[in-house]
């Protein structure tokens, strides 16, 4: 089934309050908490509205090689809430919801969520399994929810398991079941210029849908592990650090989330944070032959205003009304 763009846009660009209303909204802290809608299921879907970035341009582009690439800054991961709220349920699929906040500064408000408390909407609620669409590239990753059998299970329903550092999910060991992170297929997410591979998404779908068929009526057991996961990464290199999840591990490299490849030159340190890729697995990468700047809606080919467009987020024309604009407010003031 085709991805509805028009509506993967409203939901990326939508203010996170506009969410709110969709189920139970609770508190956490001051600006934030998260919302619950329930669906009497025995499966927690999760996914995080908030998003690093604030700019709202938002394309598609096919080619040839890699099909549809979705470009805009707001993917992670309101592409996983699109997936919850608007794709997945097109084909059947049952579940609970939980829309987080706060996951990008590493404090998601699931850690709010408590079925054993009586006073909260999700109130004597137990989950079988849960699961989040927030991983970019097109692996899967299990955080402290990891054992050989579940890893072996996912392989089987064709998906590789990697490592990652935090999301949401992390956040809930207390339910007492596993949680697994399936591939997105999104890349530079938290930059400007993040697009996502739509083929490599849906490739995380068909995983999903596997699992789904072979295990949405299985409890997967899990017993919370004694030390926070914060300690893991205070040993290991403050997660944060360089605003995504790439940091140098107690190895002294930085892995390539594609190819699983460890590198310890800032090169590659590079185009692992920015690109999300290494060097080599780079050369893999669409070729972009054509961009439309988010600002103007102008179509360009030339390879300098496609930089510009993917570096920048806008043409070199509206570049040079940018600074035009700000020498002239320079000069006011």
């Amino acid at each position: 089934m085709k991805f509805d763009y028009d509506m993967l846009k409203t939901v990326c660009n939508l203010p996170i309050e506009d969410f709110r209303g969709l189920g139970t909204y609770v508190p956490y802290s001051i600006n934030s908490g998260y919302t619950f809608i329930d669906r009497g299921a025995k499966i927690l879907a999760v996914a995080h509205l908030d998003t690093v970035q604030d700019k709202t341009h938002f394309y598609v582009e096919s080619y040839d090689d890699v099909g549809d690439v979705v470009f805009s800054p707001r993917l992670d991961d309101r592409l996983g809430v699109y997936l919850l709220l608007e794709y997945l349920p097109l084909l059947g699929f049952q579940y609970d919801i939980l829309l987080c906040e706060d996951e990008e500064f590493g404090m998601s408000t699931a850690a709010g969520f408590d079925p054993f408390d009586d006073q909260m909407p999700e109130f004597g609620k137990r989950y079988n399994w849960m699961f989040e669409f927030d991983r970019g590239g097109s692996d899967t990753v299990l955080y402290r929810y990891h054992t050989t059998e579940l890893a072996s299970w996912l392989n089987q329903c064709g998906t590789q398991v990697g490592y990652g550092s935090y999301t949401d999910i992390c956040e809930l060991e207390d339910l007492g079941c596993k949680g697994i992170n399936f591939a997105t297929g999104y890349y530079s997410y938290h930059q400007i210029n993040a697009y996502a591979l739509i083929e490599e998404t849906l490739a995380g779908v068909d995983a999903f849908k596997n699992f789904y068929q072979r295990f949405s009526h299985k409890h997967l057991d899990h017993v919370k592990l004694k030390y926070s996961w914060k300690s893991r990464y205070d040993k290991c290199g403050k997660y944060g650090e360089n605003d995504n999840e790439y940091t140098w591990n107690k190895w002294g490299t930085v892995m390539c989330p594609n190819c699983k490849g460890h590198y310890d030159s800032e090169d590659e340190r590079v185009n692992i944070e920015t690109f999300g890729r290494c060097g080599a697995c780079m050369k893999f990468l669409p070729v972009i032959h054509s961009a439309t700047c988010p600002f103007c809606q102008r179509k360009y080919t030339s390879q300098e205003h496609i930089k510009s467009i993917t570096d920048a987020g806008m043409c070199l024309d509206c570049m040079d009304e940018a600074l035009e604009d700000m020498w002239r407010r320079g000069e006011e003031d």
